[in-house]
């Protein structure tokens, strides 16, 4: 619930306008062991829409497939609709525990190392430019805080659920900068 509290207070904080080429686009991925629910990049065209579709979503425990939802935001999300030219781009990765699961990597490649690999992959790709913002939120003792250095362009590493939600300030501000 935190998280979901956390997700709608920032999208409040994000540029809404009724003007379809210049409002913000939101796109939301939950995974644990697979890509539970998904809202593509324009699925919802009002920021109402999306914040209702966040309140709607229901927790899913498993293993943390990180690997698998970067490669997602990568291969889907920032493919349609597409960019619109003065557009810039906002990942926000956040998780509670250590990648532990690698639905599509190589054998023998640890869900590490996987995740590491993802995350260069959406920067290397044109996907995310220099431009555009990678934010990787560690919460909790569980987590691989360093699993993004030198990717992630902004790394926030809260000790509970609970110092999330002044993290939306923060997070919004940033975003703002590539708006």
């Amino acid at each position: 619930e935190l998280v979901k509290r956390f997700i709608i207070s920032l999208a409040d904080m994000l540029p809404d306008t009724e003007d379809e080429s210049t409002t913000t686009r939101y796109g939301l991925v939950e995974f644990s062991s697979g890509l539970a629910s998904r809202a593509d990049v324009g699925a919802y065209t009002s920021r109402a829409l999306f914040q209702d579709f966040v309140a709607g979503l229901v927790y899913n425990s498993g293993n943390t497939n990180t690997p698998l939802a970067l490669q997602y935001v990568r291969d889907t999300m920032l493919v349609e609709p597409p960019r619109r030219e003065f557009s810039k781009r906002v990942v926000i990765v956040v998780t509670d525990g250590k990648p532990n699961k690698a639905s599509g990597c190589p054998k023998k490649m640890s869900p590490v190392r996987c995740t590491r690999m993802r995350a260069q992959e959406l920067k290397t790709s044109g996907a995310i430019t220099p431009d555009d913002l990678l934010v990787y939120i560690a919460i909790g003792n569980r987590v691989t805080r360093g699993l993004l250095n030198g990717i992630a362009d902004m790394i926030v590493s809260p000790k509970t659920f609970n110092q999330l939600q002044p993290l939306a300030d923060v997070l919004a501000s940033a975003a703002g900068e590539c708006f």
